[in-house]
């Protein structure tokens, strides 16, 4: 019959340094996607303002731009 462990983040098992490694990594990658998409949809917020100031574009033309580049938004 198994033990039950617990342990915190010293523990030197090789099953739990691996769930630890996992566990860390998923908060951090969550964490990293979340903020990349906010930078992402600020990215393309601002774009989407200043396609009017695209030279050679008639309006129909920009505001089909802005729509596109809104819709690329995660």
């Amino acid at each position: 019959m198994d033990d039950i462990h617990s342990c915190s983040y010293h523990c030197q098992n090789p099953v739990c340094i691996k769930a630890q490694r996992d566990e860390l990594f998923a908060k951090h990658l969550v964490s990293s996607e979340k903020h990349f998409d906010m930078g992402w949809n600020a990215a393309l917020d601002t774009a989407a303002e200043y396609i009017g100031e695209i030279k050679g574009f008639g309006q129909a033309t920009q505001d089909s731009f802005a729509v596109y580049i809104r819709g690329l938004k995660r």
